[in-house]
């Protein structure tokens, strides 16, 4: 397997949107009433900084950071994947710690949101270190999300 990480592009968000994982595209539904693609998209355009992770030269995720101030510290981390993260757990696994300390880097505080029912995302982030919150109605629908949050906001 040869895995590396590139600026991301439309193209791969092209690639990536029929191979999204089910949980990532039920989160997008449910947060916004997006489609894959849309919602690729959507994370492109508003990201300061936007990398795919490609496994074989297929886009295995696409993550990125954006912000609501170009003058503050804090950024909003997104990733939606494919089930080759799964595939290849452990290698993405070891692959995500250097890109978190990266934008805790740039951006001090980080948080967003993550769908209550996807349980492997919620494990992911505590991983990682995040504070998950308990969950409350977002989106359209009122769907169940958490919020999650790393470092402090100023």
């Amino acid at each position: 397997m040869e895995s590396r990480v590139v600026p991301a592009t439309l193209e791969h968000a092209a690639a990536m949107a029929p191979r999204m994982r089910a949980a990532d595209c039920a989160e997008c539904w449910a947060l916004a009433h997006v489609e894959p693609l849309e919602a690729l998209c959507i994370s492109l355009e508003w990201s300061l900084y936007a990398w795919t992770w490609l496994v074989d030269d297929q886009p295995a995720c696409m993550f990125g950071i954006g912000t609501t101030s170009l003058i503050g510290n804090v950024g909003s981390p997104w990733l939606l994947s494919t089930d080759l993260v799964a595939e290849h757990r452990i290698t993405f696994l070891r692959g995500c710690k250097p890109y978190l300390a990266h934008l805790r880097g740039k951006f001090p505080y980080l948080h967003n949101v993550v769908d209550a029912r996807y349980v492997t995302c919620v494990k992911w982030l505590k991983r990682l270190g995040f504070v998950v919150h308990d969950a409350e109605p977002i989106g359209p629908a009122g769907a169940l999300f958490h919020r999650f949050e790393i470092g402090e906001c100023n």
